[in-house]
């Protein structure tokens, strides 16, 4: 009975023991934070909020909402940084981000993001 449970943990990805973390790479690049259209008025429910956090363990997610509600939650796998450019592979899409001071733009998004809270 031990061997086939052995075997099956193998075939399962784990994501405790990613090759690299990418957290070091969105630390450095100040990214962290809720990111908004706006944050000097109140959030609108229709209104995208999008959130880069870590888990308890340490691993970067994306979650994407409205004021109210979880949109999106997704894993960050990995993050190369260049200049101004984030190449980020998630557990749904690829995305391209460019920040210039406090402002973020993601690819496939037209509204440019600002900082409204860091971690």
């Amino acid at each position: 009975m031990k061997k086939p449970l052995a075997i099956l943990l193998l075939l399962i990805p784990s994501q405790a023991h990613p090759q690299q973390n990418p957290l070091p790479t969105l630390q450095s690049a100040n990214l962290l934070g809720t990111w908004s259209p706006t944050c000097t008025t109140a959030p609108t429910q229709s209104m995208r909020l999008y959130r880069f956090t870590e888990t308890s363990l340490g691993f970067p997610r994306l979650i994407i909402s409205n004021p109210d509600t979880i949109l999106t939650e997704t894993a960050i796998l990995s993050a190369t940084a260049s200049e101004n450019t984030i190449q980020l592979t998630t557990s749904t899409a690829p995305l391209t981000l460019k920040i210039t001071n406090n402002t973020l733009q993601i690819s496939g998004i037209p509204t440019p993001l600002h900082r409204c809270v860091s971690e």
